[in-house]
Parts: structure tokens; sequence; C-alpha cells
């Protein structure tokens, strides 16, 4: 993902440079290159890394008048991901109920938030990330907890902090933490 973007801009920006200034640029990054998630390492990794670079291209642009912004999509129907909602719709339902709105995101969604980055209403932005993501950030604190402590799949925080039971989520010095049970382990 990094090494891409990197070439794909390097080469976009000089050749946007040549034809004429104020060419916006929006890039994708992702709200697991905020936060981590087990098992995708390289793939969170990546998508920090194009955060990094956006933020930096938006100071190496700026004074071109040309804008950089990145997207952090949250759970979203794509091609990539519809196999996996649609093999396990329970899985979808679980996404959906994390979200403030209360369903995935659509392609569109995030369209629509490249647009406005990209359009004259968004020309003062730059090196910023719009989270596109129905609320998911918000939510997935207290909510997730909630919905999986109902479903039985919830287990403390690590033992070794202070924690706090406050409604099915434990508070810990840190802030709010689950952890997820599978096959009998935590």
């Amino acid at each position: 993902n990094v090494h891409e973007t990197y070439m794909t801009n390097l080469y976009g920006s000089h050749n946007v440079l040549l034809a004429s200034s104020g060419c916006p640029t929006v890039l994708t990054a992702s709200v697991a290159g905020l936060y981590g998630k087990p098992d995708h390492l390289a793939y969170c990794a990546s998508k920090a890394g194009v955060a990094g670079f956006t933020r930096t291209l938006a100071l190496e642009l700026g004074k071109f008048a040309i804008t950089a912004n990145y997207l952090m999509p949250g759970a979203i129907k794509t091609g990539m991901t519809s196999p996996l909602w649609e093999a396990r719709p329970e899985v979808a339902d679980i996404w959906a109920k994390k979200s403030a709105l209360r369903r995935l995101g659509q392609p569109e969604d995030l369209a629509k938030a490249a647009l406005f980055l990209a359009s004259a209403d968004g020309a003062f932005v730059t090196g910023h990330g719009l989270t596109v993501d129905g609320g998911h950030q918000r939510c997935c604190g207290v909510h997730a907890a909630s919905l999986l402590r109902a479903s039985g799949q919830f287990a403390a925080h690590r033992p070794d902090e202070a924690t706090e039971q406050v409604g099915g989520v434990v508070r810990t010095r840190a802030g709010f933490g689950m952890t997820l049970k599978t096959e009998g382990r935590t």
C-alpha cells in the first residue's frame, strides 16, 4: 500500500505541477491504521503509512495550492468485503450494530466524502484524515462491549490494570477495553 501510494503520488504530483496547480489529492487509508487489528499487521501498518505519507504530502504540496487528504473507511461493503458479509451474515449484523448509524457503509459513502475533499468546498482542508465509518469509532468502546457481553463473548480487560465494570463495559485507567472469547480461550 505505501510503496504504490508513494510512487503514484510522486509521479502524479509531478505531472499535476507541470499541468497546473490547485489539484486535490485524496488517498485511502483505513481506521485499521489508527487502532490496529490482530493478525493484520502488514495491512494496519501500511494504512498508517498512507496516513503519515498524506499528512507530509500536504505540507510538501501546500505551496502549490494542492491539498492532500485521506479517507479512513470502516466497515464498508465493497468487492473485497462482500464475500465475508455474505458468507457470515451474523458478522455483518454485529458490525452494523457497532455503527451509530446501524448499517454497513456503501462505496457511495466513501465516494461522497472523497468528492467533498476534492471539491471547492474542501479547498481549505489539507493533511486531514476523514473517518467514514458510520460512527463506529464513537460507539465501539461502549456499544460493542455491550453486544459482545450479551452474546457471551466478553471477558475482562488485562488483569494487571485497575478495572471497574460498568454496565457490561470494563473501564480501565487507559479507557475502555474488551477481549473476545474464542473457543474457550480469552
